[in-house]
């Protein structure tokens, strides 16, 4: 039987450039030749030229400023040589500054680029409780370049989801060709599944009912609602989430016949992303369930993220440690020690070495499982997101372990895919390893994989690295 491995703790704005300083009309913001509108920006008509010493702009430019037919210039005040030209509207403004480069007297000729601040989403939660995560993977700036698609769609096998959660009910994945009349209209064997399906109880209700809201939770970490100055902010603000529950009410328990049932149905219903955040009690093969993993891969194309597991072990158990699957251990967060439950605590304010191990108690007997299966490394401490439980407020702060690790992963999975839906699993894993950042091992080697994820260079630099060796399973 596996287990899922419960938390121990219970728990912008776009600032643009102006296009000019004076009083003629704005003008709309261009992408740069040849690229997509992510890419780097610049004001239409204009260039930024700095002429060499001992020039004027006019001694520098000469008669090319004719041939150009500028139609205004003006120095950039405290910055002396350098000058905003303005050319007729319409101009090639990369072909002009290629010309004026070649003259002597001109040190440097380039658009005038837009620059702005990193995407920071205006959920009340963020700041205070979430920020020193996100920053610390760089994701503002990720968001900056891609903050996901309703097209990509992530299956969490867990304990559930809260439906009408308000930071969830508009990311939930809805089955279209099936409609609530009681009879199977898809014909994929499952009456109802509108919303998915409950493989422990065997009926078209995901519902979390477990006490802990452990599905509940790890859909927000992936995909809460996001900048909609409600709650919390997930890392892939549009995608679906696909709540396919496989675990018991007490949030604790599943079996691998129902982990090998969702798989299948989230693989045959479009899933591109499977989040599994639980493990097996000991170390070693679940040949059933990985065949029922290689065949999703290969036949879907699936990828399968996993939580490696809180036991301190040395190895990581199925199915994380399985052949294909990403394993994602957790490094550590601002924890201090206290007089009750685990005995950790968080103080968010406070300076701490995130480039350790997670380790969840007091005695060191619950930590992050290490060893050759991990691939990467996020965030396993002080995490806050969605909750079913009313009572806290629908959310809850300070939760941890690698079952909220692996979702930050899954999430950054669906930015990957949101932003390049041809990446396949081999693309993704050699994004992740090359844009990591490696942490000390210590005494428990390979801990971390490649590294702590960042998602803001793994968005803006992924597609532009080489492919890297990354860890072979046995």
């Amino acid at each position: 039987m596996l287990a899922v491995l419960v938390a121990a703790l219970a728990g912008g704005l776009v600032v643009r450039a102006a296009p000019s300083s004076d009083p003629s009309p704005p003008v709309p913001l261009l992408p740069a030749a040849g690229g997509s509108g992510t890419e780097m920006r610049y004001v239409p008509d204009e260039l930024l030229v700095k002429v060499r010493p001992g020039n004027t702009l006019d001694s520098a430019l000469g008669a090319t400023q004719r041939s150009l037919s500028l139609a205004a210039a003006e120095p950039v005040r405290g910055a002396p040589d350098l000058h905003k030209l303005r050319l007729p509207p319409g101009s090639d403004v990369e072909q002009a500054a290629e010309i004026l480069n070649q003259l002597p007297g001109v040190e440097y000729a380039g658009p005038n680029h837009v620059l702005r601040l990193a995407e920071v989403p205006n959920d009340p939660l963020y700041n205070g409780q979430q920020e020193w995560y996100y920053e610390l993977m760089n994701a503002p700036q990720g968001w900056d370049v891609e903050q996901g698609s309703s097209t990509v769609v992530v299956a969490v096998l867990d304990s559930g989801i809260k439906l009408n959660h308000e930071d969830l009910q508009n990311r939930i994945w809805s089955n279209i060709q099936e409609v609530p009349d009681g009879i199977d209209n898809d014909q994929n064997g499952y009456t109802d599944d509108v919303l998915g399906w409950d493989f422990y109880n065997g009926d078209n209700d995901p519902t979390d009912d477990s006490g802990n809201g452990h599905g509940t939770f790890v859909s927000g970490i992936i995909g809460a609602q996001t900048d909609n100055a409600t709650g919390v902010a997930g890392v892939a603000w549009n995608v679906r989430i696909m709540p396919l529950k496989v675990v018991d009410s007490t949030g604790e328990n599943t079996t691998e016949e129902n982990v090998i049932e969702a798989l299948n149905y989230a693989a045959t219903n479009g899933a591109q992303i499977v989040n599994m955040s639980f493990a097996n009690l000991a170390c070693g093969a679940l040949p059933n369930l990985r065949g029922a993993i290689q065949q999703v891969q290969q036949l879907y194309g699936t990828i399968v993220v996993a939580a490696a597991g809180n036991m301190d072990l040395s190895c990581v158990p199925d199915p994380a440690a399985a052949p294909g699957v990403i394993a994602v251990g957790a490094f550590a967060g601002p924890v201090t020690e206290q007089s009750s439950g685990s005995g950790l605590g968080c103080e968010l304010d406070m300076e701490f070495d995130p480039n350790k191990r997670a380790i969840f108690n007091l005695s060191g007997s619950d930590a992050s499982n290490w060893g050759p299966e991990i691939d990467v490394a996020a965030p396993g401490q002080c995490i806050t997101s969605t909750s079913n439980d009313e009572s806290e407020g629908l959310y809850t702060g300070r939760l941890q372990g690698t079952s909220f690790a692996a979702p930050f992963v899954s999430g950054l999975i669906a930015l990957l895919l949101s932003q390049d839906d041809t990446r396949t699993d081999a693309n993704i894993r050699t994004i992740l390893c090359a844009t990591a950042v490696d942490m000390p091992d210590g005494e428990t080697p390979n801990w971390d994989g490649c590294g702590r994820i960042d998602i803001g260079r793994a968005l803006t630099q992924g597609a532009y690295q080489s492919i890297v060796p990354g860890v072979t399973k046995p």
